[in-house]
C-alpha cells in the first residue's frame, strides 16, 4: 500500500493539501533568504528643505500610472481565472487537466518575463506603453467565443491568451518603470507603496470578475482596460517623463 496522506491532528498532507504546503514552504524559505542576505542600501544624500518645498508631486502623472499598473494586472488576472472557468464549464476538464493547461500557458510567459525587466533600458517607458495597448486592443477580439469545436476555441483562446498576457507582463514592468522617474526622490517610497496597492487590488478585481464574466463581457471588459491605457497614456504623454528633481 502506498502512503496516502499524513495527518497529525488537524494538520492534513495529502494530493489536495500538498501545493499549499509547497508554496508555504517555498515563501517561508524566501523568508530566510531575504532575512539572512537582503542588506539595507547606503543612505543617499539628504535633500536640501527648500528643494524639497520647490518639488510636488506630479498628480496627474502620478494617477495615470497608478491606473496603468492597476488595468494591467487587471488584465492579467481576468485571463487567467477566465481561462480556468472555460476548461472547465466549457470544454469540461477535470482539475488536472486545467492545472497542466495553464502551467503550459505560464511557461509561455518564462521568455517574456527574462526580457520585460531589459526592456525599459531599450525603449522609453512611456513610448512602450503607446506600443502594447493598442496591441492588447487587437488581440482581445482572440478571446470571444467562435465556436469552432473544442480544438478549435482551445487553439485560438490559448493564442489570444498568451498574447495578451505577454502584453499585460511587458506592459508593467514599464509603468514601475516609469513611476521611480516621474516623482522627486522624497516621493518615491509613497508612489511606491501607492504603486503596490494598485497592483494588488488590480488582482483582487480581475480574479473576481474572471468568474463572474462571460467569453464577450470579458472581450470588452480587456477593450476597454486597453483603450484606457492608450488614451492616458497620450492624453498624458508629455508627463510621463523623467522629472528634473526625480533624478
Amino acid at each position: 500500500y502506498f502512503l496516502q496522506e499524513i495527518r497529525y491532528e488537524n494538520l492534513i498532507l495529502d494530493s489536495n493539501t500538498i501545493p499549499g504546503w509547497f508554496m508555504a514552504s517555498l515563501y517561508f524559505l524566501f523568508l530566510l533568504k531575504v532575512v539572512m542576505l537582503f542588506e539595507n542600501p547606503p543612505p543617499a544624500h539628504q535633500i536640501p528643505e527648500s528643494l524639497k518645498d520647490a518639488s510636488s508631486l506630479p498628480l496627474g502623472a502620478l494617477l495615470t500610472c497608478l491606473w496603468l499598473v492597476f488595468a494591467a494586472t487587471f488584465c492579467n488576472s481576468l485571463i487567467e481565472v477566465h481561462l480556468a472557468k472555460v476548461a472547465e464549464e466549457l470544454w469540461h476538464w477535470n482539475v488536472q487537466s486545467v492545472s497542466l493547461y495553464m502551467a503550459a500557458i505560464s511557461a509561455v510567459l518564462i521568455p517574456t518575463c527574462l526580457f520585460a525587466g531589459r526592456l525599459s533600458s531599450l525603449i522609453e517607458d512611456r513610448k512602450g506603453l503607446m506600443m502594447t495597448a493598442p496591441v492588447g486592443i487587437i488581440f482581445s477580439f482572440l478571446l470571444l467565443d467562435f465556436n469552432l469545436g473544442v480544438a478549435g476555441d482551445v487553439a485560438v483562446l490559448s493564442l489570444g491568451a498568451s498574447l495578451l498576457l505577454i502584453v499585460a507582463t511587458v506592459a508593467r514592468p514599464l509603468v514601475m518603470s516609469m513611476i521611480t522617474k516621474i516623482v522627486p526622490p522624497h516621493l518615491k517610497g509613497y508612489s511606491s507603496t501607492l504603486c503596490m496597492a494598485f497592483l494588488c487590488l488590480g488582482r483582487g478585481f480581475g480574479s473576481m470578475l474572471g468568474d463572474i464574466l462571460q467569453p464577450w463581457s470579458v472581450t470588452l471588459t480587456h477593450l476597454a482596460l486597453c483603450a484606457s491605457m492608450a488614451v492616458l497614456t497620450a492624453a498624458n504623454f508629455s508627463r510621463l517623463q523623467v522629472q528634473d528633481m526625480a533624478s
